[in-house]
């Protein structure tokens, strides 16, 4: 609907040239118009200018042709007649018509039988009236977006309004809406009220059926109130729910963004799953509040508030695709607020957050100040100064059970001011190899601590006895509140190495890789890192975050990454990249230290040809001989004509090592925490296939295989059917044993609106 009516704009636009421009000497040298014609003359006795045979009225707003017009320049009527086309400014856009008369003056025109495209629309109407309040209102008005020019030939499908009116402010009013397919009505809506701009697609009506659910009607209205506010509001029916409501607000400007959502189901079965919510009760009600506001006060100031209240846990997986309300461990970004200035050279930021959901658990900080200094260069030199400091109240609250004899996790809480100081020196040696050493200092002031000891193991019980889908099988060993205050020091020194090189053969060629000349690109790095001093044990510090598990360690992370490169379509493509690296680890006064040799990781990435790309990662480790992750996906074909696709996943059941720094990045890596972690073992064999088994029809299908288990934990098969206007596809998905059966329909110039039927 955004430019159903551009072309009748343009039309306007060409033909209601300024009365004072309206002359006999003048007709034909308009301000920015043209006006040509095979033939043309002034009638005196009529006043009327005539236009004959290949008529061409044109302005920066666009074009007119036809094969007749008329203007009398008294009473400032016009018509043109025979092969009326009106071409606006954007592409494809016209309408077509036997006739137009009107008033320039006035400004009231009106239009024969008509039809035209503008943007993926076409339409077909009966006539149109341009009145003097600037309205436009069209009557048997048709539209669609199929590709067929005319409609009433082999249309799949197409909206009709008994009357459309369009007012100046870029809102309409629909009277009399109809859907049909192949001609057949299928649903319709007295009336309908919106706005052009940014309206196309909204309108969601998704019907089905679900094993969850039961039967189903989805419905929602994107409803444009102004240039930048949208409201959406919802009615949905579950069978097995009852009915829900809501409405979800969307506003955008120069200085702010706002988002909101609120929805609420009354008196409904949630159906939890006993096995894995066994230790939480069913509401009575489902609810979310979900807010979200940001607000630039002024140049580098800024607010932000985000907001979300949730009736219980499982909500968002059940209402929310790809959603979650909780965090295994600790999320303290659900609920905040926050005000932040940020200047050239540093940040200065007031917050806070505090847990809405006692199912959620989370670091409430109530407040926090932090500043920050990164990477500030002193007197010109080649030396840069780093400082962050946090001061704040925070309290570790676990969630709560409903029903759960077992556990027993205690809150915590303390007052705790972070400050870490930083020294860099970048330098080049023989003006080749990068130099960073480094030196940090790093000062934790706790207003309480735990007299009993908290173990690495202990603190991961306890983690994983506040996880909802793990059963509770430990006694856990709680920090207590019987500690005195501490002040922690944490000494840092370290340095960095790197540098680069490379050799370009250009005798290198490949037509099957698309390869024309080869450089290869060596960066060879070490970082080597040792802390050798923590003045306070951290088994009696409360933890908040990684800040409170630094450990004294000693390691070396060395490796090197190459990349080989070519030119393709005029830019540099990366055909190969390979990093490796491997640590070590030397000794340190850390009880329990590993030292020796440590993980060794490799992650490698070919693109040979546009369809076709692998990806793989391993880290093993070398003191055990053991390979701990390995993954591989690869992608081969066209996805519009036969795509195969593979992953694999494997992760070995291992304790992570101490590796950390506090003023280094290099260091990190896919498992790497400053203190040592648990990790379970899991295999996931995923593959996929995407065939066109003729004239735009897909078949996909994709299958999750467990090899430990021996059993396939999901997967999908879809038939998909693409027209030139509409998409559609029956898919059937199956995971854990709920299955999902889903019918949609999209309209292709509009991918983002469906209609769909799931179960």
């Amino acid at each position: 609907m955004k430019r159903m009516y551009n072309w009748l704009t343009v039309c306007l636009s060409i033909i209601f040239i300024a009365s004072s421009d309206l002359n006999a000497q003048g007709l034909f040298n308009f301000k920015g118009s043209q006006v040509n014609a095979d033939s043309s003359e002034f009638q005196q006795k009529t006043n009327t200018f005539i236009l004959k045979n290949n008529v061409r009225i044109s302005t920066g707003k666009g074009l007119i042709t036809c094969d007749y017009a008329e203007v009398n320049t008294q009473t400032f009527d016009f018509k043109a007649t025979g092969n009326v086309v009106a071409t606006g400014l954007e592409a494809g856009d016209e309408i077509k018509a036997q006739e137009v008369t009107g008033n320039i003056k006035t400004r009231v025109i009106n239009v024969g039988e008509y039809q035209g495209k503008t943007g993926s629309w076409y339409l077909l109407g009966d006539k149109i009236e341009s009145k003097e309040d600037k309205t436009i209102t069209g009557y048997n008005v048709k539209f669609t977006t199929c590709d067929l020019g005319d409609l009433g030939h082999d249309v799949h499908y197409y909206w009709k309004a008994d009357k459309v009116v369009y007012n100046e402010d870029g809102s309409y009013d629909a009277h009399g809406i109809k859907t049909y397919v192949a001609d057949v009505p299928i649903f319709y809506l007295p009336y309908l009220t919106s706005h052009l701009d940014g309206s196309d697609g909204q309108f969601k009506v998704v019907p089905g059926y679900s094993s969850d659910w039961g039967a189903f009607l989805l419905v929602s209205r994107e409803i444009k109130v102004n240039k930048n506010v949208k409201v959406t509001p919802m009615v949905d029916f579950r069978a097995d729910h009852g009915m829900a409501y809501g409405v979800s607000t969307e506003s955008k400007g120069k200085n702010h963004e706002f988002k909101s959502l609120f929805y609420y189901m009354p008196n409904t079965d949630a159906n939890f799953d006993e096995e894995d919510f066994e230790r939480f009760d069913e509401p009575d009600d489902r609810y979310n509040v979900d807010v979200f506001h940001r607000w630039d006060i002024m140049d580098k100031l800024t607010w932000r508030l985000k907001l979300d209240l949730t009736s219980d846990l499982q909500y968002k997986e059940d209402y929310v695709e790809n959603g979650s309300s909780f965090d295994k461990n600790f999320d303290s970004s659900l609920n905040y607020v926050d005000l932040e200035y940020l200047s050239d050279n540093y940040s200065l930021s007031l917050g806070a957050n505090a847990r809405l959901n006692d199912f959620d658990s989370t670091v409430e900080r109530l407040p926090e100040l932090r500043y920050d200094l990164p990477n500030y260069r002193i007197a010109n030199s080649d030396f840069y100064y780093t400082n962050e400091n946090k001061f704040g109240s925070y309290k570790a609250k676990w969630r709560d059970f409903d029903d759960d004899p077992i556990s027993d996790l205690e809150d915590y809480e303390s007052a705790r001011l972070d400050s870490l100081h930083a020294i860099h020196y970048n330098t080049k040696i023989n003006n080749w190899l990068n130099f960073t050493p480094r030196a940090a200092v790093r000062l934790t002031y706790y207003s309480d601590t735990s007299d009993g000891d908290v173990s690495d193991q202990d603190l991961s019980r306890l983690i994983y006895g506040n996880d909802p889908y793990n059963d509770p099988g430990y006694t856990y060993n709680n920090y207590d509140d019987d500690g005195d205050d501490a002040l922690r020091l944490v000494a840092e020194i370290g340095y960095e190495l790197s540098f680069k090189a490379y050799k370009v053969n250009l005798d290198v060629q490949n037509e099957w890789m698309n390869v024309n000349g080869l450089r290869h690109v060596i960066e060879p790095y070490m970082n080597h890192n040792y802390i050798p001093y923590v003045s306070e044990d951290r088994e009696n510090l409360y933890y908040f975050d990684e800040t409170d598990r630094i450990a004294e360690q000693h390691w070396v992370r060395t490796g090197v990454k190459n990349r080989f490169q070519t030119r393709r379509d005029g830019q540099v493509h990366n055909l190969v990249t390979v990093n490796t690296w491997v640590d070590f680890h030397l000794p340190s006064d850390e009880d329990d230290a590993r030292e020796g040799v440590g993980d060794l990781g490799t992650n490698v990435t070919f693109d040979p040809r546009d369809n076709l790309s692998f990806e793989s990662d391993i880290i093993v480790d070398l003191e055990e001989n053991d390979v701990n992750i390995f993954s591989l996906t690869a992608a081969v074909g066209d996805p519009d004509k036969l795509q195969y696709t593979l992953n694999y996943l494997y992760r070995n059941e291992f304790e992570s090592q101490n590796l950390y720094s506090n003023a280094s990045t290099m260091y990190s890596s896919t498992y790497a925490s400053s203190f040592s972690r648990f990790y379970e073992e899991r295999q996931t064999l995923t593959a996929g296939v995407r065939y066109r088994l003729w004239y735009n029809n897909f078949l996909s299908f994709r299958a999750s295989y467990d090899p430990k288990e021996n059993e396939f934990i999901r997967y999908m098969v879809e038939l998909q059917r693409r027209l030139h206007a509409w998409t559609g596809a029956v898919r059937f998905e199956d995971y854990d044993d709920e299955y999902r059966i889903m019918v949609y329909f999209y309209l292709n110039a509009y991918p983002g609106s469906n209609i769909g039927l799931k179960e």
